[in-house]
This record gives C-alpha cells, structure tokens and sequence, in this order.
C-alpha cells in the first residue's frame, strides 16, 4: 500500500468549513478512514508474473478511491454536523400543526363515533321492527295455514255430503219411480 496514503494519528478533514463537533463522530470517521487505508487489492494470479501489472496504476485507482470516499464522507459529516447543531424552530412550528391536526382528527373520531352511535341506534330500532315484522308474518303465514286447512276440510265435507245428496237423490228417484210403477198397475181380478 502507499505509505503517502496512511496517517497515523489525528484524523483532519480537508474541507475547511466542516468542523467535527462530536468525539463519536470523530470516532466513526476515523473508524471509517482506517478501514479505507488498510484495503488491499488482491490479483488473481493467471500465471502472468508481477512485472506485467502496472502497481503505478494501482497505486493512482486506490488513491482515487480514497478521495472520492473522504468527500462523501465531509460531505455526510456535514450534513450530520449542521442537522445536529441546526435550531429546532421548524420542528416547533410542525409540532404545534401536527398538535392542530391531532385536536381535528379527535374532534372528527368524535364526530364519526356519535353519528355511529346515532346510527346504531337507529339500526336497533329497524332490527327491532323488521324482527316483529317477521314475526308478525310468520303468525299470519301459520293463520292462513289452519285457515287454508279448514278450507279443505270443509271442500272435503262439501264433497262427500254432494256425493250423499246425488246418492239420496238416486235413491228417491227410483222409489218414486217405483211408487208411480206400483200406483198405475193395476191388478184386477174377475170374480
């Protein structure tokens, strides 16, 4: 590894106008920057010997890395340090909306359970009329029944007392037919 590359003690960031603030933050960059500085690049060996790479080039890519890897980490310090030490005014402000919005989602939970209830109540009221409805027809359904029974009771017995009065007339047809048949002959003996 390059030797320029390695520091040993105090970590410094380069940007001027990024100051550290927190030893923790401290810590995880240096944390960070030591990791990035013991990174080794290993090449697969394909039988070609060491003379043929470039450790130059090598050398010029971790280096590039290594930039590119500390200006986003001031960059991410940064925006930790100013989101950190930035005043709270806009939470306060958003504290106090999200306390409005809080008070109008109440009184509207409010709002919805009272016309929940008075719509429950009036949905019991209905449950109860169409359950005595029900019942109501029912009754009136087991009324027409006996009503429609007896009606055919009655059909039954108007029937059979027909087919007695046809057999009773019959019945008297032949004996009046008889009686006129006796009545005209006449039996007379000559003495």
């Amino acid at each position: 590894m390059d030797t320029n590359l390695k520091k040993t003690n105090n970590l410094h960031i380069p940007i001027p106008s990024i100051e550290l603030n927190s030893r923790s933050s401290m810590n995880l960059a240096e944390s960070l920057y030591s990791s990035i500085e013991s990174i080794e690049v290993s090449i697969p060996s394909n039988g070609s010997s060491a003379d043929s790479i470039d450790v130059q080039n090598i050398k010029n890519k971790n280096k590039e890395l290594f930039d590119v890897l500390n200006a986003r980490l001031s960059t991410f310090l940064y925006f930790n340090d100013n989101l950190i030490s930035q005043s709270y005014d806009f939470l306060k402000s958003s504290l106090t909306e999200l306390d409005g919005i809080k008070e109008a989602a109440i009184d509207l939970e409010n709002k919805h359970f009272s016309i929940y209830e008075k719509d429950k109540i009036e949905a019991d009221a209905l449950l109860k009329q169409i359950n005595m409805l029900h019942s109501m027809y029912r009754y009136e359904i087991k009324k027409l029944e006996r009503s429609r029974d007896e009606l055919i009771t009655v059909e039954e017995e108007e029937s059979e007392l027909h087919c007695k009065l046809k057999n009773i007339e019959g019945e008297m047809c032949r004996l009046m037919t008889e009686e006129e048949n006796n009545q005209t002959t006449c039996k007379c003996a000559l003495f």
